[in-house]
C-alpha cells in the first residue's frame, strides 16, 4: 500500500475546544448530529454560499444574524492542525507514501486550510465544494479513483 487518503475535518484539522466558549459549542451542536443538516451538506457541496448558510442558521437557531456570522467566521479561523495527525502525515510523506485528501468542505474552510504547511504535503485532493458532490454519495469516491487510481 503506497496511497493513503485523509479526511480533513476532525482528522487533520480541528478547533481546540479549550479556546472557545460553551455557547460556541452549543451553537454548532448540529454538526454532531447523526445526520448532517441539509443546509450544511449543501454548503459543503458548494451549492450554498456563506451568506445563505448564515441566514439559515439565524432562522433555525433564533440567534441574531450578526452573531451567526461571527460564529461561522470564528469557526473557520479557529481551525488548526491536529498535532499527532500532522506528524503522521509528515512521517508518511517522508516514507514515500502518496497522500490524498477526500473531504466534505466548504469553499471558505478549504481556502483557510490550504494555507497550512501540512496541506502542501498532499499529492492530490477531492474536495466536495469543488466537485458538487459530498460523502457518502458514490460520485465523490468515483472522482477520487478516476483522478488518482
Amino acid at each position: 500500500m503506497k496511497n493513503i487518503v485523509f479526511d480533513l475535518g476532525g482528522v487533520l484539522f480541528a478547533r481546540d475546544k479549550n479556546k472557545s466558549t460553551q455557547e460556541f459549542h452549543e451553537f454548532f451542536s448540529f454538526i454532531r448530529s447523526e445526520r448532517m443538516p441539509l443546509f450544511w451538506e449543501e454548503y459543503d457541496r458548494g451549492a450554498s454560499t456563506l451568506g445563505e448558510v448564515t441566514d439559515m442558521l439565524a432562522r433555525t437557531t433564533g440567534c441574531p444574524r450578526e452573531k451567526c456570522e461571527r460564529f461561522l467566521l470564528l469557526s473557520i479561523d479557529m481551525q488548526e492542525p491536529v498535532a499527532p495527525t500532522e506528524r503522521l502525515v509528515g512521517d508518511l510523506k517522508a516514507a514515500g507514501y502518496r497522500l490524498y485528501v477526500l473531504s466534505n468542505m466548504s469553499r471558505e474552510f478549504i481556502a483557510f486550510l490550504r494555507r497550512f504547511p501540512v496541506y502542501r504535503l498532499f499529492d492530490g485532493e477531492v474536495v466536495s465544494c469543488e466537485e458538487g458532490t459530498v460523502k457518502p454519495e458514490p460520485r465523490i469516491y468515483e472522482i477520487l479513483l478516476e483522478r488518482y487510481g
